[in-house]
């Protein structure tokens, strides 16, 4: 060990605390990470809710209202071949299949153009 000159062993220190500071200081950790979730939620939120905005004023004006109604049979049509439920609860479950089997259409993604607009006109023509 000499060959790696001097070194020093750290050491741990103990430190004893009431169990009501340990409980009081477990609550601030748990407020502050609170905060920070709300807070990115909070954005998340924020930013998708831009998004769909630019989405729907971009989709108004490029998709044509014969290409509208052609993907609003499409996602009726997918729904009744494979018999789901048009309960809110249900077709927030079944959703992201139905996106992912209705995107296998070459001609509904050209319509849509991208994956979020896609999913709005989806959102769109089922609730």
């Amino acid at each position: 060990m000499k060959n790696f000159g001097k070194y020093k062993i750290a050491q741990l220190e103990d430190k004893e605390i009431t169990s009501d500071t340990y409980i009081i200081n477990a609550i601030e950790d748990l407020k502050r990470d609170v905060r920070f979730i709300r807070n990115q939620s909070l954005n998340d939120k924020e930013d998708i809710i831009r998004r769909s905005i630019r989405n729907q004023n971009r989709m108004t004006t490029e998709i044509s209202e014969k290409e509208k109604a052609f993907f609003r049979k499409s996602v009726q049509d997918f729904i009744k071949e494979n018999n789901l439920s048009l309960r809110p609860k249900e077709i927030s479950i079944d959703l992201p299949m139905i996106i992912t089997e209705l995107e296998k259409s070459v001609e509904l993604r050209n319509i849509a153009g991208d994956p979020d607009t896609f999913r709005l006109l989806v959102e769109e023509n089922i609730y």
